[in-house]
């Protein structure tokens, strides 16, 4: 197996000089590891949790007693769940001195320690790190996440994780822990893979291990369960349902999104097609059983319904199978646009919305589609538009503003905006373009080469390595936009 080049001290952390933490108070850990169960493991069960909780114990007790990787799970949980809650955290939080990417930088120390064994820890040591990349809202963590992903997934190949041995000489508590490492192996490759429109390193009729299930290892201590209620109520199922997902996501990744050559496309479009609308169905039936494995209007809920909306767009929107989406295609995007953002806008006034890595790309997509699908549509007043703009507009100026991401591309959503609901209101005004001018576009709306200007100076970095996503839905907005200025530019003065 080849080794991992990817070194944890060269990704740049969240904050500019992140310093080497020490242990915080036994009262703020046990605090912050509850945040981790509540927020972290419910959707990625990659530490097996009594463990978890006897190297708390010793390396406040004998800290010269633990291993290295005893260390580093101890302070990447505190990174992991220092983070999760450092907006929601109330007032029953300990004070605390450091940061989580001073937590982060103290666990790199000792994940160098490991990154070339062929360990079970080693690999759930790679998760975990993923874990925190996806949670550094950077450029530079898209190309380490693709890198750590694949190795990740790769070594639970070597160990046999992806196949089911019932005779294999473990236990079952262990053999629920190898079920549960590969499926948050798989669910990390895809969901990346997907992000950053990468291949997939494996076949699904490659994989019989079973889905992971609750079991006597997730119960809570009492004041565990004061922070994480969530998962004493549901475990892992949660989880089990987002894997479900990310495999909907690598199929749709496979059949919709693969090369068509002119000569022989490995998919015929009518093949394609079938697909496509198998999976359609499919995520149908995944979104119907969201509320049945979480409470309606909790935050679980909302997350994963957003999941779902972004999957949705996945499926419909331009693609390279079909780059023109007929009209049940648009409705469904500008359903799941709706949908997204209203939900970021809920956690955001619930102070829940997360910054990650892919947040701002996904917002923006989101709400370019929600804009493309107004533009093309007659089904909508102007009003609801314009609202849903808004709310969108004011989660991409947060993330911005959490992130330290440039302004730019706030303008062009702005533009895109106002492009719209002015060529709405002329098609309106002018169904065949008859009356069209100059003169009767809004001093506000430039309709002429700066818009260009602006897209040629944008960086399409936030979150993803490359714009595959955004290309289409630019691209077919800008068509349509040339096309309106030419006809006005026809009409007489």
């Amino acid at each position: 197996m080849a080794s991992l080049t990817v070194h944890p001290m060269e990704i740049r952390c969240t904050e500019a000089r992140p310093v080497l933490a020490a242990l915080p108070s036994r009262r703020a850990a046990k605090f912050i590891l509850s945040n981790y169960i509540g927020r972290v493991h419910m959707w990625w069960p990659i530490l097996h949790l009594p463990s978890l909780r006897n190297g708390y114990d010793k390396i406040f007790t004998e800290p010269n007693r633990c291993d290295a990787f005893q260390k580093f799970v101890v302070f990447i949980t505190l990174a992991l769940g220092s983070f999760e809650g450092r907006k929601t955290m109330d007032r029953a939080m300990p004070p605390d001195i450091f940061t989580p990417s001073d937590y982060f930088a103290t666990s790199s120390r000792f994940y160098a320690e490991m990154r070339s064994r062929r360990t079970l820890q080693a690999l759930q040591a790679t998760l975990l790190i993923c874990l925190w990349l996806m949670r550094t809202p950077t450029a530079s963590a898209s190309e380490d996440l693709w890198q750590l992903s694949r190795f990740a997934i790769s070594s639970a190949q070597a160990m046999g994780c992806h196949r089911n041995h019932p005779r294999r000489d473990i236990d079952a508590s262990e053999r629920e822990l190898r079920s549960r490492i590969w499926w948050c192996s798989y669910a990390l490759e895809r969901t990346i893979a997907v992000a950053l429109g990468r291949t997939l390193s494996l076949r699904n009729q490659a994989i019989d291990t079973p889905y992971p299930r609750n079991n006597a290892d997730d119960a809570l201590t009492d004041e565990e369960a004061k922070y994480a209620s969530a998962f004493k109520s549901m475990g892992i199922i949660p989880a089990v349902h987002l894997f479900r997902l990310t495999r909907i996501l690598g199929d749709t990744l496979e059949s919709v999104y693969i090369a068509r050559p002119r000569v022989r496309p490995s998919l015929s479009l009518k093949a394609t097609r079938q697909v496509s609308e198998d999976i359609r169905t499919e995520l149908r039936r995944w979104e119907q059983e969201i509320d049945l494995y979480t409470p309606i209007g909790s935050r679980e809920n909302k997350e994963l319904r957003i999941r779902h909306s972004l999957a949705s767009l996945l499926l419909n929107r331009p693609s390279p199978s079909f780059p023109l989406p007929a009209q049940e295609n648009m409705q469904a995007c500008l359903s799941a646009s709706s949908t997204a953002i209203t939900l970021w806008t809920e956690l955001l006034d619930e102070k829940e919305l997360k910054i990650t890595w892919n947040l701002f790309h996904d917002v923006f997509i989101s709400g370019l589609s929600w804009l493309y699908c107004g533009w093309r549509t007659t089904s909508m007043d102007d009003e609801t538009i314009i609202a849903n703009a808004r709310s969108c507009l004011r989660i991409l100026e947060h993330t911005c503003n959490e992130a330290g991401y440039s302004r730019r591309h706030l303008g062009l959503f702005d533009k895109l905006t106002r492009i719209t609901i002015a060529t709405r209101q002329l098609r309106q005004e002018a169904p065949n373009m008859s009356s069209m001018t100059e003169s009767n576009v809004p001093m506000d709306v430039d309709l002429d080469g700066s818009l260009d200007q602006l897209l040629s100076n944008l960086d399409w970095s936030y979150g993803r390595q490359d714009n595959e996503a955004t290309d289409p839905w630019m691209s077919a907005f800008i068509s349509d936009i040339e096309k309106l200025h030419q006809e006005i530019s026809r009409q007489p003065q």
